[in-house]
């Protein structure tokens, strides 16, 4: 590390909403280690979070952290990341959610690489952050505000410019996958983030700065800029989240769409800006459509996209928990008549209104709901445990791609403490680029050797490119997991943009899968070669797994739920390709890869947690000595 600090502005501001202090701390320290988002966040979670914390007790931390990239001229570098101990995974776990739009690099123009937030408040409280000058501002007035009006009042009271995190109704319920909400369609979701927002009475975040970020190697860094927006240039997520891989979701877009809108510094621009006529206008993407897919019309469809933002639910969750106990209510689990939800008009207007109001505000079966997914199955009885499995694989997260037909998800699933695939498509993407829907009207972009050329390229081999097979998909695994911990630490845009394995820009489709490396470099002046930058990923995961480990987590716990491992996959997403016969987690093949994956890993094979001496190897001296010192090594 050179002298002068580059790409990160040198401190972290912490916030005691107890005692109602404010500190600074510097950064520098832990940058060269952990880098950022999410590296930093486990390092500090380590530190800071007991284990028998609860995720909604005062002592709990959460956190928003930047990366030295966030608020430069990379591209997609307007990320942040959250990070705590999350309410909506079961057992609770210390965990991430990555949020878009503007507020991570207005918060490195602020003064600070990040914000630490501990205690809880005596009453509803905003955090002002203006050029290094922080308040605790009373925020009574917005409490029990929905999250768009919560932004538009705090900017007129405190002027235009100022970029806002906040919670709705559902946060400040403690609902178990509320969301944390930024502008129309930003959210820090599916773990409960809202929730923890909620249990310190911390109602908004607002920050505005006129700093800048200083570049170590400038002229290098703009070159390497440059290139990486040829690369993505008329890159295929465009489409495919502005309009959809469901021919409904496609007619939506096209019919509603006035523009389309990006993160801060994005030069692909995935995000539908929708206006439907005399409702409130906001942005699309993904499971935006969730309302859609349940079967409502247009106008219907919106009003619930709308609703789960102002009222700060997560709308991934939504579409599983809503398919889920509409199984229940086809089993006769549960009625119209003794939960007060009218399930029978699915698709409605007065279906989703009623049934959100009610879990936001924890009102009679909401309050249940309200819990997440897994409580509210044990309070159901066993038939409802049972249909619960097939939405949600592991965790109470639910799913998201196939478990059952691709062996790297189905470890990425079974070795991660949340859904995986949110913050590393990296590798799902790269297969449906070879022939499956996505999107559709670029099908079959990539032919069989070019594929895998790029699998060799970015994974060491070209079984990484055979989605099907358990061969080498352990060692494919560990590679999608450290390149994600740095690709999120920087902080880039996971959503199929980085790594950049593919572009439609060069010939034989070649990406660059170096490309965050040497954008670090080029911003820090800090010199490491691709083995070092690897070991770096390596580091932060396996900090997190001893995170995971000290926590309770074992060998055991490494899995998915039996039903993928006995149900075979009748039924797939439309952009999946059906296959014959379907498939099913074969036990004796996962076991193998399994063992192979801690191998690898230098695990303890028996339990599946780093081993003292990797995490030796590793320079995390101190977590090998605090896991050896409770027995767990």
């Amino acid at each position: 590390m050179t002298n002068d600090f580059y790409g990160w502005v040198g401190k972290i501001l912490r916030v005691d909403l107890t005692t109602g202090r404010i500190s600074e701390e510097p950064s520098k320290e832990r940058a060269k280690k952990f880098i950022g988002g999410m590296g930093l966040g486990a390092k500090i979670m380590w530190d800071e979070v007991k284990p028998e914390a609860d995720p909604l007790d005062v002592d709990n931390r959460l956190l928003f952290l930047t990366g030295p990239l966030t608020g430069t001229l990379a591209p997609t570098s307007g990320r942040t990341e959250v990070c705590t101990k999350a309410p909506g995974v079961d057992p609770p776990s210390c965990t991430r959610s990555g949020i878009g739009g503007d507020f991570g690099p207005e918060l490195k123009y602020a003064g600070y690489d990040g914000i630490i937030i501990q205690g809880k408040a005596a009453k509803p409280v905003l955090l002002l952050v203006q050029d290094g000058n922080v308040e605790i501002k009373d925020a009574r007035h917005l409490w029990g505000k929905d999250t768009y009006r919560t932004q538009k009042e705090i900017l007129n009271g405190y002027g235009e410019g100022f970029k806002t995190v906040c919670i709705g109704p559902a946060g400040e319920n403690l609902v178990r996958f509320s969301a944390i909400i930024s502008e129309t369609g930003y959210a820090a979701a599916k773990a409960g983030m809202g929730a923890v927002m909620g249990s310190k009475n911390l109602k908004a975040i607002t920050v505005k700065g006129n700093g800048g970020i200083k570049i170590a190697r400038k002229e290098a860094f703009k070159d390497i800029c440059r290139e990486v927006r040829r690369l993505l240039l008329n890159h295929p997520v465009r489409k495919w989240t502005c309009q959809g891989p469901i021919d409904v979701t496609v007619a939506f877009a096209d019919k509603y769409r006035t523009k389309n809108n990006s993160c801060f510094g994005c030069p692909v621009a995935c995000r539908s800006w929708i206006e439907v006529p005399g409702m409130d206008s906001g942005e699309m993407m993904c499971l935006a459509s969730y309302y859609l897919w349940l079967g409502a019309k247009d106008k219907e469809a919106w009003e619930g996209k709308v609703l789960a933002d102002k009222l700060g639910l997560c709308q991934y969750t939504l579409y599983d928990l809503i398919r889920w106990l509409l199984e229940c209510q086809k089993a006769g689990i549960i009625t119209d008549k003794n939960t007060g939800i009218p399930w029978s008009k699915i698709g409605s207007s007065e279906f989703i209104n009623v049934l959100l109001s009610k879990i936001a505000h924890r009102e009679g079966f909401g309050d249940i709901i309200a819990d997440g997914a897994s409580k509210a199955a044990e309070k159901l009885g066993k038939e409802a445990v049972e249909l619960y499995q097939a939405y949600f694989p592991a965790r109470n997260t639910c799913q998201h791609y196939s478990v059952r037909a691709y062996p790297v998800v189905l470890m990425q699933w079974a070795t991660d403490n949340r859904d995986p695939l949110s913050d590393a498509h990296d590798w799902t993407c790269l297969v449906y680029w070879a022939g499956m829907y996505w999107p559709r009207d670029e099908k079959g972009a990539l032919n069989p050797e070019q594929l895998k050329a790029r699998a060799r390229e970015a994974y060491g081999s070209e079984k990484a490119a055979d989605a099907f097979s358990y061969e080498y998909k352990a060692q494919t695994c560990i590679i999608i997991q450290n390149m994600s911990r740095l690709k999120n630490s920087l902080i880039l845009c996971d959503w199929s943009m980085f790594p950049i394995l593919t572009s439609p820009n060069t010939p034989d489709y070649r990406g660059d899968p170096d490309t965050e490396r040497k954008l670090y470099c080029a911003a820090t002046g800090d010199e490491i070669d691709k083995s070092e930058w690897m070991k770096i990923g390596e580091r932060i995961f396996n900090l997190e797994r001893a995170i995971m480990a000290r926590e309770g987590r074992r060998k055991k716990d490494d899995t998915v739920a039996d039903y993928y491992f006995k149900v075979p996959e009748e039924e797939v997403a439309v952009w999946e390709l059906k296959r014959t016969p379907s498939p099913v987690v074969l036990s004796e093949e996962f076991e193998k890869m399994r063992n192979e994956y801690y191998q690898l890993r230098g695990a303890v094979l028996e339990t599946g947690v780093p081993s003292k001496k990797k995490l030796q190897e590793l320079d995390l001296d101190d977590v090998a000595m605090e896991l050896e010192k409770l027995g767990i090594i």
